[in-house]
């Protein structure tokens, strides 16, 4: 006899063995602490008459709360609060704007369960590294095809912003020194080419390339669940097709 895990979670608690509210509090909190490890920019409390807590957003925005746990969760939004939150602002001022979402999507329940919330359409980019009709080199797709949960982690950018990358030798390299620039390609505002940890174009091309020991690969939350090459259309067939 197969027992799923909502049947045995509901047998712990009906035993008094454990809360199922606690439980989702619990992977509430785990899930925010994740979100707050991509957090690099400091938190601080404000002195004299402002005392409220700050940080600074990736984007450069300065934001401000009363209580640190509000600042904490305005920082760590999950996409379907950010998606609410969009919503609102956009029907309140009676606007036509089509709401997309992305980031974590990667099988068919995920696109399922964001249509069912009323988002307009959604954005895949990681599942299509992984298709024939990519034009990156092989060995970068084969780093995707061969990768395990934990050979992702997070890296930061030159300017500072989180992102999920592979943890390969090149990403161990820019935590430990700076890597010399030899060529400026002006592709982010904020960098400043003289302090700058890492020239992130270029890694990006040397991973693409092929070149996977002195790039950047960029990478989706699941960029390990992929074990064979498919085609686009595949693909977009298993992300949209209804259940039979």
């Amino acid at each position: 006899m197969n027992i799923n895990a909502d049947e045995t979670l509901q047998y712990l608690s009906n035993a008094g063995i454990i809360s199922i509210e606690q439980v989702r509090k619990d992977i509430e909190n785990m899930k925010k602490n994740k979100y707050l490890e991509m957090h690099q920019n400091p938190v601080w409390q404000g002195q004299g008459k402002d005392t409220r807590w700050k940080t600074r957003l990736p984007n450069g925005k300065i934001v401000a709360k009363a209580k640190k746990e509000d600042l904490e969760n305005q920082t760590c939004q999950s996409l379907e609060e950010i998606f609410k939150d969009v919503e609102e602002i956009v029907e309140n001022n009676k606007l036509n704007i089509p709401i997309f979402v992305a980031g974590g999507i990667s099988q068919r329940s995920d696109v399922k369960h964001f249509f069912d919330l009323g988002v307009d359409g959604i954005q895949v980019a990681t599942r299509f590294i992984t298709t024939y009709e990519c034009d990156a080199s092989i060995k970068y797709k084969e780093a995707f095809l061969k990768a395990r949960k934990e050979d992702i982690g997070f890296v930061s950018s030159p300017v500072g912003m989180p992102g999920r990358a592979m943890q390969n030798s090149f990403v161990k390299k820019t935590k430990k020194e700076k890597i010399p620039v030899k060529k400026c390609y002006q592709c982010l505002i904020p960098c400043d080419v003289k302090n700058t940890p890492y020239c992130i174009s270029r890694a990006l091309i040397e991973a693409v390339k092929g070149n996977l020991e002195d790039g950047l690969i960029f990478t989706g939350a699941h960029g390990y669940r992929q074990d064979h090459l498919m085609h686009v259309d595949e693909v977009i067939h298993e992300l949209m097709e209804d259940d039979k």
